[in-house]
């Protein structure tokens, strides 16, 4: 049986036992117990492609029925109707028992599987939260990065990466790196972070395109406090006296904001 072989309220026996019926209008597959898929989420050979595990074949369809004359569709006596497709004529369907059998132990595996990823979301957050404590992880706010003033967290360790823009470890780093912090104007303990470099190379591409077509790149921090404006990807974040940059608090970003293009 083909796909497009379907009509309106075929009664649809799956491997499993459960029934469905077909509505032609939205070409889908209506599920006696709960939920609906679609048809196209079935192949030709009527085998469910969106299982979990390819080895699971709960969902593929077994049987069709057809109500004679057009009828009206239904669960009850599906079996009384037209038998207008088989795949496998020894194949027998589940009882009643074991149906209900089966549907208790998959919902206890899916509360096991719940059961486990609750587990591992705790955990990933209390690694996070002593990554945090410790000064690996720091929030920080990003220019030109997933927008402007963007409020995120970064490792450590990648803080010269995310000014150059890189994301994944496999991109390579530039061979000459040139972190720079300029103090945030009227504090004692924030500044921007940029790359010198970088932004050189960014003051050279605006002046060519000045020279080219009138118009340059929008900075994306200005000081005139400090007569300085930045054009290159910055971050802004705190600094400790020996240096160690460190994460953020809820009190400073009203103290650097209006430095930042929005």
């Amino acid at each position: 049986m083909k796909k497009e072989e379907f009509k309106n309220g075929d009664i649809i026996v799956f491997r499993n036992g459960d029934l469905g019926v077909f509505l032609k209008e939205w070409e889908t597959i209506l599920y006696q117990e709960d939920g609906y898929d679609y048809l196209e989420d079935f192949n030709d050979a009527l085998e469910y492609e969106l299982a979990d595990d390819e080895n699971d074949h709960s969902f593929d369809i077994m049987e069709v029925f057809r109500p004679w004359f057009g009828g009206a569709p239904s669960f009850f006596d599906h079996e009384e109707n037209e038998l207008v497709y088989v795949r496998d004529k020894k194949w027998r369907r589940p009882s009643a028992e074991e149906r209900r059998a089966a549907r208790e132990a998959l919902e206890a595996a899916r509360a096991a599987q719940k059961e486990e990823n609750q587990k591992r979301m705790a955990a990933a957050r209390e690694k996070m939260e002593e990554m945090r404590k410790s000064g690996e992880l720091l929030t920080v706010v990003i220019q030109a990065m997933y927008g402007n003033r963007v409020i995120t967290e970064i490792l450590q360790k990648d803080i010269d990466k995310r000014i150059h823009g890189i994301l994944d470890d496999v991109v390579p780093m530039p061979e000459k790196i040139g972190r720079t912090t300029i103090r945030v104007p009227h504090t004692e303990n924030l500044v921007f972070v940029y790359d010198k470099y970088e932004e050189e190379k960014d003051r050279a591409y605006n002046e060519e395109l000045i020279r080219e077509s009138g118009r340059g790149l929008r900075p994306l921090a200005e000081i005139p406090e400090e007569n300085i404006v930045l054009y290159s990807r910055c971050l802004v974040c705190r600094m400790k006296e020996d240096g160690t940059l460190v994460s953020l608090e809820e009190e400073d970003f009203g103290k650097f904001m209006h430095y930042l293009a929005e």
